[in-house]
């Protein structure tokens, strides 16, 4: 097995990290998320818009104009909020709301939205209050489902603790798993050797199980304490050498600097076993800083420092000679384009160490991904990212010439919550992907192309103590 082969099966690495991410990206518009504050200030404009869409009756808008010249127009004024909620304008909704109660304080289902508007606030004493006044309410079926919901959930979310959970199963197919070069060549010592017959493009296929499971606790203005621990799984068909267990765990905190603004520093560790022999173990802290310049755009910063652990093994005797320091820094920008609709961009730096001088470059990587929430809880999200490695030292082992690689890799995930087939399956997601990879290199041996496609069934839970 050459070492193309054995990075490549370090590309299932990152959907630790990646499908964890995704899937606290995918859940935020579900109602009981114990992300942190900001972020879910920002899925509150998102998910409460889609909320007053269901309130609205096709066609109908209001302007502040309108509402100015007859201010005590009860539906003009409800209109309006619906309005405000679609633009991500949620204290504007609340206190437009709040007047029309004052109007009228009989109408349910303006209080009904009214409290699912402080809710989406985070006010949760007063969406309590709001929701236990809507016990006596003249409601509908639906309504009243509607408020028993939201009521369970303004309790969930008062508690301190909240422990959370995911369990993922599914399948993956890959075109070239064993990255198998592009040119059919293998370089040693600048010689090329036609790449044996077993060893060129294989497909396969793996069944994925992923597992998660994680605890918040908040503290006293805002702040908290979180740890989390991942399992991922990748069981080949055929390619049972690139067979990947990955554990990690991480344990962190976020403090409200001041208005606006998050901390949150964080330490972890991640064991992988590629083919059920320990390959890496790996240790890092980080610090992410985040900034909300308006309520519609964020921008964030973040250093790591990561010490990778290689292990040589029978398959790759080689390995430990990649073992080093590895350390980033990121700056990105987040921009809600609209309430259903959020771009990120961000640019890397990462310097690599290494134990033997050519494993070590240095990276300089693009990363643009865009959600789009489609209505009742599906979604979409594409991703681009390209990355540029340039290495310090010619392998001599392999060729002379100085390696420098340019990847590219392009995916489009779409997630669709169960409950649209039945309500009692409204805690699984199911979602689909697709990922195009190309790897172009001055050295052959790293050149190649993957394309993967892959579905996973995932359930998610979290209780509150």
């Amino acid at each position: 097995m050459n070492r193309a082969a054995t990075l490549a099966a370090l590309l299932a690495l990152p959907l630790l990290t990646a499908a964890a991410a995704a899937q606290t990206t995918n859940q935020f518009p579900q109602e009981n998320q114990s992300a942190d504050e900001a972020k879910r200030k920002r899925a509150a404009a998102e998910a409460a818009a889609a909320e007053a869409r269901k309130h609205e009756a096709p066609g109908e808008t209001a302007t502040y104009a309108q509402v100015l010249a007859n201010p005590d127009d009860v539906q003009l004024n409800y209109r309006f909020a619906r309005a405000q909620i679609r633009s991500g304008d949620l204290k504007g909704a609340a206190a437009t709301l709040e007047r029309v109660l004052m109007i009228d304080p009989d109408l349910a289902d303006v209080r009904l939205l009214y409290a699912v508007v402080l809710f989406r606030l985070d006010d949760l004493s007063e969406a309590k209050r709001e929701f236990a006044t809507l016990e006596k309410a003249a409601l509908t079926p639906t309504e009243k489902k509607e408020r028993d919901e939201y009521a369970a959930a303004v309790e969930g979310r008062m508690k301190k603790t909240h422990i959370s959970g995911r369990l993922s199963a599914g399948f993956e197919y890959d075109s070239n798993r064993n990255a198998s070069p592009s040119a059919g060549v293998l370089l040693l010592q600048d010689l090329p050797t036609i790449v044996a017959a077993g060893s060129g493009q294989r497909d396969d296929t793996a069944i994925i199980t992923q597992a998660n499971v994680e605890a918040r606790r908040d503290l006293a203005h805002g702040n908290q304490v979180f740890t989390s621990l991942d399992y991922y799984r990748a069981d080949q068909t055929l390619l049972k050498l690139l067979n990947l267990q990955a554990y990690s765990a991480q344990a962190g905190g976020v403090w409200r600097a001041a208005p606006g603004w998050e901390v949150t520093p964080t330490l972890s560790f991640d064991h992988v076993l590629l083919g059920e022999a320990t390959f890496l173990r790996d240790r890092g802290a980080g610090v992410r800083v985040d900034h909300d310049l308006n309520r519609r755009t964020s921008v964030f910063a973040e250093v790591r420092d990561n010490f990778d652990d290689f292990v040589n093994t029978a398959e790759v005797p080689n390995i430990g000679d990649e073992t080093g320091i590895r350390a980033d820094a990121t700056v990105g920008v987040e921009q809600v384009l609209r309430p259903d609709m959020k771009l990120t961009a961000s640019y890397t730096h990462e310097i690599k160490h290494a134990a033997q001088d050519f494993w070590e470059y240095q990276r300089e990587s693009l990363d643009l991904s865009h959600l789009w929430l489609l209505g009742r809880g599906t979604f979409l999200l594409t991703s681009a990212a390209l990355h540029y490695d340039r290495y310090e030292q010619a392998n001599p082992l392999i060729s002379q010439t100085l390696r420098d690689d340019k990847t590219v890799r392009l995916g489009v995930t779409y997630g669709v919550p169960l409950d649209v087939l039945h309500p009692k399956l409204k805690d699984f997601l199911g979602t689909l992907n697709y990922e195009y990879y190309q790897a172009l290199s001055t050295v052959e041996n790293y050149a190649y192309t993957n394309n993967k496609v892959s579905a996973l069934l995932t359930y998610r839970w979290e209780v509150g103590l």
